[in-house]
């Protein structure tokens, strides 16, 4: 090697991406471009293969349970521990299985930020319909801030078997996102241990978007990862992901594709 080139070690917070691949570029993709956009590196462990475009979902193909677990063992043996965990897409029982054995490798600090992906905002399911209930059960206890959308939540708050009025889930932090609501100005609700804690009231951007909770829920896990308390990163959180949406493009021929704007 030239002794004029030496490689450029740049420590940048590292998060551990547990998602699905979506071609069309939400997904994992969306993940890996929002993390790098701040200063943080993916590590990714890839939970499904989908055949998806802006128009809907096709179909979903789950990694092996023994396979996802081989990833993540592979990885975490060789790599300085994460400084954050971000959860997306679980397409079936198995893979759930295998992301909470996977959380039994990281530290017991380390920050799980969880995205309870359940259908496609084009259209069809992404997650087998058994999976609100064991997400419920077996993972939301575990993570530090859930980001369900309000039809999320209402389906994980009828796995529960607790009244639909419920607007929180019994974890650390739960924000609410409220993009579902009608209305000009949208209002996101963050809960901490079920009591409301803040309210964010931003403006709606016109059209139909594919990867923003994508966007966002790896957005706030960044500002984590980089040391920014729960509330604090879900404001810039936020605060970027409009950003994003605001300067979206469309590359297909329905939904419109945040661009993720470096900081």
């Amino acid at each position: 090697m030239d002794a004029r080139i030496r490689p450029l070690i740049v420590n940048s917070p590292s998060v551990l991406v547990v998602a699905g691949h979506d071609p069309s570029g939400a997904g994992i993709q969306a993940d890996i471009e929002t993390m790098a956009a701040l200063g943080c590196r993916a590590f990714t462990l890839v939970t499904c293969l989908t055949s998806q475009n802006s128009q809907g979902v096709r179909s979903v193909t789950p990694t092996p349970k023994a396979m996802l677990f081989s990833q993540a063992e592979c990885l975490l043996s060789d790599m300085n521990a994460p400084s954050a965990c971000k959860i997306g897409l679980i397409p079936d029982e198995e893979c759930l299985e295998a992301v909470v054995d996977i959380l039994g490798l990281l530290p017991a600090c380390t920050p799980v930020i969880l995205d309870p992906v359940l259908g496609a905002t084009a259209g069809g399911p992404l997650a087998a319909s058994s999976l609100p209930h064991s997400l419920l059960k077996h993972l939301i206890p575990q993570a530090t801030l859930v980001t369900p959308n309000l039809r999320e939540l209402r389906r994980l708050v009828d796995a529960s078997g607790a009244p639909r009025e419920t607007r929180s889930l019994s974890c650390e932090w739960c924000l609410v996102k409220g993009a579902d609501e009608p209305g000009e100005t949208i209002t996101h609700r963050l809960f901490h241990q079920t009591a409301l804690f803040a309210e964010y009231h931003w403006p709606r951007i016109d059209g139909v978007f594919h990867g923003s909770g994508c966007t966002l829920a790896s957005a706030i896990s960044a500002f984590i990862a980089r040391g920014e308390p729960v509330a604090t990163a879900v404001a810039h959180g936020l605060a970027y992901t409009w950003r994003a949406l605001s300067v979206a493009i469309a590359p297909g021929g329905v939904q419109l594709l945040p661009s993720r704007p470096f900081e």
